[in-house]
């Protein structure tokens, strides 16, 4: 990563049964199961849309305590 153009924060917390997706600028990655998803496989699903690309985001795991830079 270059120049930062945005930063996100998505939080997922508790018990993560199901599946879900994230959209971004219209489109939607692959559904991923709660239980399974790893920063590597957020970070990969994201990448393979049009809208983000590989090389062009970068996911960050934290499992405990608050994320660099958060309040």
């Amino acid at each position: 990563l270059g120049r930062l153009d945005a930063y996100q924060t998505v939080t997922l917390g508790g018990t993560l049964g199901g599946t879900f997706s994230l959209t971004f600028n219209g489109q939607t990655t692959v559904s991923m199961t709660g239980t399974a998803v790893t920063a590597a496989s957020l970070q990969s699903a994201l990448e393979t849309l049009a809208t983000v690309g590989a090389g062009n985001v970068r996911v960050e795991q934290f499992t405990s305590g608050a994320a660099p830079g958060s309040p």
